[in-house]
């Protein structure tokens, strides 16, 4: 609501564009008519990109260690996947 009640606010111009906040505060920005076309288009190329960098990262982690289990946290247990990722790439 805040990007609605002053959407010319710098931190909802800048939250507009990070892909997490995009489909939360850029309809408040259409809306209101403060962002042009090619904002919009920008929005939604940048979400796409991060879309498909995030489901590549994803696929490389599950392929490595799709069946790896661990009681460990998951800060922990991504640096395992990671190790067990490059240990693999240079077989």
């Amino acid at each position: 609501m805040f990007a609605f009640a002053s959407p010319n606010q710098m931190i909802v111009k800048v939250a507009s564009y990070i892909p997490f906040f995009t489909p939360m505060v850029m309809p408040f920005r259409v809306a209101s008519e403060t962002v042009t076309a090619t904002g919009n288009i920008l929005a939604i190329l940048l979400m796409i990109v991060f879309t498909v960098v995030c489901s590549y990262v994803s696929l490389i982690l599950y392929r490595s260690n799709g069946l790896v289990y661990s009681d460990a946290g998951m800060f922990k247990t991504m640096k395992t996947s990671w190790n067990i990722m490059r240990s693999e790439k240079q077989k």
